[in-house]
């Protein structure tokens, strides 16, 4: 229903909201299901060809609506009890999942904030905290916020240790220098990780020095994860080539396996 925390907050905060609401309802007059993203299930994102075929494949909703998964079960729990949540902005409700396929993980959970970042007010924006418990060990990581100043603490990537970080870059701001040294911080993070970034828009803002810990090649990021789950590649391509030639590709990886 689009009414949580209130149908008056999403007015105020969504002011495309009635745009999409018609875009909705067209949609739904036509045969589509609405759902609402429900936290702690496995069950709402499925596949559908042959699902017989890839038994150890899933999708698990980790976080959305200021709600957590618990871990077991299809449990979920309130992540922020103090403050109003009419008071947050959008981003703290995004939604959140891990993919899995074999020994391959894959987390994106939006916009997700991380506390990391001095607010004049007093609300609690520390949720990447509470998703660090339940996330597990990840493959690969699109960094909450695009990077930016107010995400990806030290509890969370300590908890999922990414291999690799596939950066959304569609400002100058993404990623944030701050964020990026956490994410490649050798002593939060031990072993080798490697950043690839969609765009150059953040190189002036992060420097050459800072740059240099970012794969040089930017384009479309294609990961293939290999029958089974055990093994994975990374691909750029360029995205100005109406063919996406190829610009760079990662060896074949095995898996760490999470333990």
């Amino acid at each position: 229903d689009y009414n949580y925390p209130s149908s008056a907050y999403f007015s105020k905060a969504v002011s495309t909201m009635p745009e999409y609401r018609q875009f909705l309802a067209w949609h739904h007059a036509h045969g589509m299901k609405v759902e609402q993203f429900n936290v702690g299930t496995d069950k709402q994102f499925v596949l559908r060809k042959s699902p017989g075929k890839y038994r150890n494949f899933s999708i698990r909703n980790i976080v959305g609506n200021g709600r957590v998964w618990t871990g077991r079960g299809t449990g979920s729990k309130v992540m922020n009890t103090v403050d109003n949540p009419e008071n947050f902005d959008e981003n703290m409700f995004s939604c959140g999942f891990v993919l899995r396929y074999g020994d391959f993980t894959y987390y994106n959970c939006g916009d997700l904030g991380g506390g990391t970042w001095g607010f004049k007010s007093k609300i609690d924006r520390r949720q990447q905290d509470f998703v660090a418990d339940v996330a597990g060990k990840i493959t690969v990581m699109k960094p909450d916020h695009h990077g930016w100043k107010d995400c990806m603490s030290g509890k969370l990537l300590m908890a999922t240790r990414p291999d690799v970080y596939v950066e959304m870059g569609s400002q100058w701001q993404h990623p944030y220098v701050e964020s990026l040294r956490r994410m490649m911080d050798p002593i939060l993070l031990s072993g080798q990780r490697d950043f690839f970034i969609t765009s150059e828009s953040s190189r002036e803002l992060l420097g050459e020095a800072d740059w240099q810990r970012i794969c040089p090649n930017t384009g479309h990021i294609v990961v293939r994860v290999y029958p089974g789950g055990k093994t994975y590649q990374v691909f750029i391509l360029d995205l100005y080539d109406k063919d996406f030639r190829v610009k760079y590709a990662t060896p074949v990886r095995t898996i760490e396996a999470a333990k």
